[in-house]
């Protein structure tokens, strides 16, 4: 679960600069002085698509969360896996995260909503349900990962950004990165099985980024394409915002009382 957590937060990451700005001027006569009309545009209208993808970037970091649909695929060879969820950040007071997660096809839910500290737990399956909080270190590092989606990508990282469609308010752009991108996601789940970067080879990572005139991402793909000991793999990650451009709000259960300690079950 925690490798599929941190594998997910891909899906956000490749967001800060700065807000790009446009001005008006003004000619004076002998008699008068006339202003000519600001017209207001932004990178998205412009020719630079590295300066809107960056425009994009200042816009959703400013938000300070945000909440999302988020699928993630991962092929290794012929073995492919799917983890489909909710995610919600409100980090605007303070840190506060929730995750809700399908864990099978037969209604298994997990849901986690992380504040002040403290992870709620409910596990949802068919008859069963159960309830506990705690402060697990691994679980509390997946919601901080989550929260460290708004850290700034290195410039390096980032090779290149080009323009796609751009009608009708929507605009669409693909960044490409440097492998080391993809490493800093792969190496977390396989430091974990000892595997050492040296055996991912053909590294390729790109994301696809829709937003509309706002400059908000209304939906983000991320695809990450690799060989391991001759095996082809993949890691796709599709995040679908919903209410773009608001923060969501997350409460602890209201039921917070009724949660027992994790140690307590034990």
């Amino acid at each position: 679960m925690k490798s599929k957590l941190i594998l997910l937060i891909l899906v956000l990451v490749a967001l800060v600069v700065t807000l790009a700005a446009c001005g008006g001027t003004a000619e004076t006569t002998a008699n008068e002085t006339t202003t000519v009309p600001v017209v207001t545009t932004t990178p998205l209208d412009g020719d630079d698509a590295m300066a809107a993808y960056e425009y994009v970037s200042e816009k959703m970091n400013a938000l300070k969360g945000f909440e999302a649909t988020l699928i993630e695929e991962q092929t290794v060879g012929f073995n492919n896996t799917k983890l489909e969820m909710v995610a919600k950040i409100n980090l605007l007071d303070g840190k506060k995260g929730f995750i809700s997660t399908k864990l099978d096809d037969k209604g298994s839910t997990l849901d986690m909503t992380y504040i002040d500290g403290v992870v709620y737990c409910l596990m949802k399956s068919p008859g069963v349900e159960m309830k506990y909080k705690t402060q697990e270190e691994s679980l509390i590092n997946s919601f901080e990962e989550m929260f460290n989606s708004f850290e700034e990508v290195e410039e390096s990282k980032i090779e290149s950004v080009s323009f796609g469609e751009r009608e009708n308010g929507v605009y669409t752009l693909t960044a490409t990165f440097a492998k080391e991108k993809a490493l800093d996601v792969l190496m977390k789940q396989y430091e974990e099985l000892g595997i050492d970067e040296s055996a991912l080879t053909d590294i390729q990572c790109t994301a696809e980024i829709i937003c509309n005139a706002d400059g908000y991402a209304t939906r983000v793909t991320q695809k990450i394409t690799y060989t391991l000991q001759g095996m082809a793999c993949s890691v796709i990650s599709d995040g679908t915002y919903i209410n773009v451009g608001t923060l969501p709000e997350i409460t602890a259960p209201a039921d917070a009382y009724s949660y027992v300690n994790r140690d307590e079950m034990e």
